[in-house]
């Protein structure tokens, strides 16, 4: 069950703002939203659910009790885990590991809202390695990558520089520095 904020008593988020700080309070409603739905069989009904019967998944009715989220089974194998860096994001993994679904859950009751994306794998990594800190490097789990994968994930780095071509500017251009350094390292692999 994934908990409808809005439903929780009035006098429930006052002393949870006052005992936590609003901040801190309002984080940790985001966290637990994500938990609940990370422990759930649901996923927003605001998505592109028409792409995931070809994947294998089984879609189920939409919860009556809140209509924000719809039941569904994964494939065989599949997973869900929370983001590492934001308490509102979440991804269903295939059995390799790779991130297939992005969902966004906001939790708090002024703004909620949910829905998820397929992920494009190639290019969400690429946008990970480019706007992180830290060297750019190949994902961990660059070597379970398909053939499409990998080459949709050239194409997105390539697609970094040409961008910065187009229009520079310091950010652009530490983005295609990055991205350059992601095909040396594919290079380096013999893989390109």
């Amino acid at each position: 069950m994934v908990e409808d904020t809005r439903k929780r008593d009035a006098f429930a988020h006052v002393a949870g703002a006052a005992i936590a700080g609003p901040e801190k309070y309002l984080t940790n409603m985001e966290a637990d939203g994500t938990r609940q739905l990370v422990a759930s069989d649901l996923l927003p009904s605001d998505g592109p659910w028409v792409d995931l019967a070809p994947l294998g998944f089984t879609l189920g009715d939409v919860d009556e009790a809140d209509p924000m989220f719809r039941r569904v089974a994964l494939p065989q194998g599949w997973s869900r885990a929370a983001a590492d860096d934001d308490d509102r994001v979440s991804y269903v993994l295939d059995p390799r590991g790779v991130r297939r679904l992005r969902i966004f859950y906001k939790a708090v009751p002024y703004d909620r809202k949910a829905d998820f994306q397929i992920c494009r794998v190639g290019r969400d990594a690429v946008s990970d390695a480019v706007y992180s800190d830290g060297e750019p490097s190949l994902p961990v789990l660059w070597a379970v990558f398909n053939d499409k994968e990998r080459a949709e994930y050239v194409d997105a780095a390539k697609g970094q520089i040409a961008r910065a071509a187009e229009s520079p500017s310091p950010h652009a251009n530490e983005r295609a520095r990055r991205a350059r350094k992601l095909l040396e390292l594919i290079e380096s692999t013999g893989h390109a």
